[in-house]
Parts: C-alpha cells; sequence; structure tokens
C-alpha cells in the first residue's frame, strides 16, 4: 500500500468525488441538485470504476493524508518503517492544501459535494476535515517535537472555536457542514469538542474547555436509552450507522482524557455495549447500518472498557497481525482505528473480538 501510495503522489478518488467530473463544467443542464445527488449515489455504489471515462482525477484530500500520517507515525513507534522524511513531506502537503477562505489553519475536501439540501464547494472548510487533520499535526508535534505543527493546530482550533461554535440556550455545538449551517449533527460535536480539549492542553485558550464540554454534554445528552445516537437531530438524520457511532465513541474518551475527568464514562460503556450488539452479524460481519441485537449463537465477549477507541491496555502495545490482517490502533487521539483486512473466514482476536474479516477496509472503527 505504502509503494501504491507513493506512485500516485498520495493522490486518489474518493468514494464521494463524482462532482468533480469535468463533464459538469462542459454540460451545466446537468449541474443541479437532483442530478448532482444521483451522480454522486450512482458512482458510489457503481460495482466498476468509471472515473476515468468520466474525466475525474485522482485529487489529494486532506482528511486522507491526515490520516496516513497518523499511521506513517505509529508505524515509525513501532518500528516497522523508518523514514521520517514520509511524514514530514505530508506536513508540507497539508500547509499547500489549507483553505484559503479563512485567515485561520483550516481544510475542505477535495471534492465538493451535495447533500440533501445544499452543496459544499470544494476546499470549503469542514469541521470534520479539519478536526482530522488538526489532530494529526497534534500527534506529530507530540512524536517529533515539530511546534510549527502544533501551532497550525492551535489556529485550527481557534477556527472552531470562533467560526463554528454556536450556543442556543441549553444547546451547544459547532457548524457543520458548512460555516453557516444550522443543522445539529451529534458527531460533528463530539470531534469538535474532542479536538478542543486535545488544543487546550497543548495551549489552547480556556474557552476551549467550556466550549468542549458544553457541546458534548449536550451530544451525549442525545444519547437513546439503548446506548445508540442518531445521526442528527432531524427527522431525515434519524438513521444509526457504525463509523459514526465510533467516532462518538473515540470522541468521549478523548474529552475525558484530555481534561482528566471521567464524566462521559457511562456513555462511552453504554454506547460500546451497543455497538458490539447491533454492529456484527452472527457471521462476525461488520455491519455499516445498526442490526438488532444479536441472539442466540456463540456470544459477543466485550473488551475492557479501556480497548475503547482503539486504545490497547499496557500488555497490547503491539500491532494486530492474524488470519484477518494487521490493525493499527487508534491511538491517544480521537479518529478511526483503520484495518487492512483480508478476504478470509473472520476470526476473533485474543480479547474475544470479531476482527471483521468479510468487511471492507476502513468500515469498522475497532
Amino acid at each position: 500500500m505504502l509503494d501504491y501510495c507513493r506512485e500516485n503522489d498520495w493522490a486518489g478518488h474518493d468514494p464521494y468525488d463524482a462532482l468533480n467530473s469535468r463533464f459538469l463544467e462542459f454540460l451545466p443542464i446537468l449541474n443541479f441538485r437532483l442530478s448532482r445527488i444521483a451522480l454522486t449515489q450512482i458512482l458510489k455504489r457503481s460495482p466498476c470504476n468509471v472515473r476515468r471515462l468520466l474525466w475525474i482525477p485522482k485529487t489529494r484530500n486532506p482528511k486522507a493524508l491526515a490520516l496516513f500520517l497518523d499511521s506513517l507515525l505509529k508505524l515509525d513507534q513501532l518500528g516497522l518503517i523508518d523514514e521520517p522524511e514520509l511524514a514530514q513531506g505530508l506536513v508540507e502537503r497539508l500547509v499547500a492544501l489549507r483553505s484559503p477562505e479563512s485567515a485561520h489553519w483550516c481544510w475542505g475536501y477535495s471534492f465538493p459535494w451535495q447533500t440533501r439540501t445544499l452543496i459544499v464547494p470544494r476546499a470549503a472548510p469542514s469541521l470534520v476535515c479539519t478536526t482530522f487533520v488538526g489532530n494529526a499535526l497534534l500527534n506529530a508535534f507530540e512524536y517529533c517535537g515539530d511546534d510549527r505543527c502544533r501551532q497550525m493546530a492551535l489556529s485550527a482550533a481557534d477556527y472552531i472555536l470562533k467560526e463554528l461554535y454556536w450556543t442556543d440556550g441549553d444547546a451547544a455545538g459547532f457548524r457543520y457542514p458548512t460555516p453557516t449551517s444550522t443543522l445539529r449533527v451529534h458527531n460533528a460535536n463530539f470531534l469538535g469538542a474532542a479536538f478542543l480539549a486535545r488544543a487546550y492542553r497543548h495551549g489552547g485558550e480556556e474557552r476551549m474547555v467550556e466550549a468542549a464540554l458544553r457541546a458534548a454534554r449536550y451530544s451525549a445528552g442525545g444519547q437513546q436509552a439503548d446506548g445508540s445516537w442518531f445521526y442528527g437531530e432531524l427527522r431525515t438524520q434519524r438513521w444509526i450507522d457504525n463509523f459514526h457511532t465510533g467516532y462518538n465513541l473515540c470522541a468521549l474518551r478523548t474529552i475525558d482524557r484530555a481534561l482528566d475527568t471521567a464524566e462521559f464514562e457511562p456513555a462511552v460503556r453504554r454506547g460500546y455495549a451497543f455497538y458490539v450488539d447491533h454492529f456484527f452479524s452472527r457471521g462476525w460481519r461488520c455491519e455499516v447500518f445498526s442490526r438488532p441485537r444479536l441472539s442466540g449463537g456463540r456470544p459477543l465477549r466485550r473488551a475492557e472498557p479501556d480497548y475503547v477507541g482503539g486504545i490497547p491496555g499496557p500488555a497490547r502495545r503491539q500491532p494486530r497481525i492474524g488470519p484477518a490482517g494487521i490493525g493499527l490502533g487508534a491511538g491517544p487521539h480521537v479518529g478511526p482505528a483503520w484495518f487492512l483486512l483480508l478476504p478470509r473466514p473472520p476470526v476473533l482476536d485474543d480479547q474475544g473480538l470479531p476482527t471483521c474479516g468479510g468487511c471492507r477496509p476502513g468500515c469498522c472503527w475497532l
């Protein structure tokens, strides 16, 4: 995979990059809301990659580069690679890809994308994209000591605090998917809160703590009795999926650790129990959307709470290598643990957790 990324200069396609098609420039009659949604969904679900035929170029996605940067730092920590220039090169690419629309450091996706109600322009500052990049920069600072990475991350935190944070009575959160949006999206709130909590520990303002806690408490209050969260508060956002639930749990654990509190531990435990019970089929396949609680067959054995967020205990500092592939834990920051999985029969690891041998790469945060 590393050789492939180098050969492609860290550029690639994204499941949602349909609107990068140059056909839309030449055929503006197709460039309206319903056609944009249709084109995006067709390409996302197509069994064949027809992007070259539609003139959709490969691009460098800041969020993807942030995940690559995190992975390279972990591989270096584990002694699996010894090429520090790779991580430094990704930092420089992130510098070049900052959004031009703000005086603060912030990032957006390398493609425009259409929601059900609005279109988000290419490179428009995005809360989610900025938190992933900001966390990767903080990790680079912690590991390499490059203070420039810390300063960029703190600027990104300032952007989130000053441009995206909102309050409305007891409610609080961060604007997403655009800086003017009024949608209340729980995973965006948690991701923003967790990043502010980390930024505060690295020299951020005291106000970051207040904003992080208010937003996290508001969305923690949106947890359902069974431990799940809807994606958002609108009636059209009432779905429950594995990766946004994973973001929620990782972010809550990060907030507790960054601010030295256990306030959100009950929500993490309830959410983790829901995750294990509802996102795996009896064949140990990871499901994108929640399923009814598993019954019959071999019961799922839940890991110790310290494992939530991909953070192993003292005896689990090595990468997991087994029949299903290799997994890299998420480390002390918010974010999913991305697995390289091979299409073999599912197995359980030594903690009794399914390693999801049948799912696609990256669809499971465990």
